[in-house]
């Protein structure tokens, strides 16, 4: 699906620069993956946001091939996808929820 707008929420921007920062203090070639599968996730996604599981409501989710990460994300009918979290799959689960009204 061509002409897709992809935007961050700002604190689902900042989860995905701490964990690369992170990623890439323990192993910078593990970093660059880790960068590697968010832009593969995104991809996926733009590429045609329906193929994506319905987590609740109108939020999608995209997991991360090789790390316990997940993309959620709202594909609006206009074309765009604004992405909520850029969440660790085991880690305080739906804490993100609230950033649907933000």
């Amino acid at each position: 699906m061509a002409g897709i707008e992809v935007n961050f929420h700002p604190d689902a921007h900042q989860e995905y620069l701490d964990a690369l920062a992170w990623y890439i203090a323990h192993n910078e070639a593990l970093g660059r993956r880790f960068q590697q599968a968010v832009n593969e996730a995104i991809n996926y996604i733009v590429e045609g946001p329906q193929r994506c599981a319905v987590f609740e409501d109108d939020v999608r989710w995209k997991r991360l091939h090789r790390f316990p990460y997940v993309v959620y994300f709202e594909h609006s009918g206009d074309n765009r996808v604004k992405v909520m979290a850029v969440a660790h799959g085991r880690r305080r689960p739906g804490y993100w929820r609230g950033r649907k009204d933000g």
